[in-house]
């Protein structure tokens, strides 16, 4: 039975740690752990080092604004697809 509630509670243990990933400075994990989990994945996962360093020393504005600031200053998009957009257009042929 404890192997069962362990397997049960292992997804729960995983994505608990997810954004904190081995390529992000401690000081940017310390930011990270401020963001919004949208604007979390974007920090971690499409920012580049130069641009997570920007998001992080707007210090007059709350964390999820200097990331929106960021993406707007380097173009990125504010909408993004869900999995299952991303998908369907990928099998129709579109981007």
């Amino acid at each position: 039975m404890s192997k069962l509630l362990w397997l049960l509670c292992l997804p729960v243990m995983l994505f608990a740690g997810a954004h904190k990933v081995a390529h992000l400075h401690p000081k940017e994990q310390e930011f990270a752990d401020k963001l919004s989990a949208p604007k979390r994945r974007v920090f971690c996962w499409r920012f580049s080092h130069t641009q997570r360093q920007a998001a992080m020393h707007k210090g007059d504005v709350p964390p999820d604004q200097a990331v929106i600031l960021v993406m707007e200053e380097t173009g990125m998009s504010l909408a993004v697809k869900s999995r299952k957009q991303t998908a369907a257009h990928s099998a129709k042929g579109d981007k």
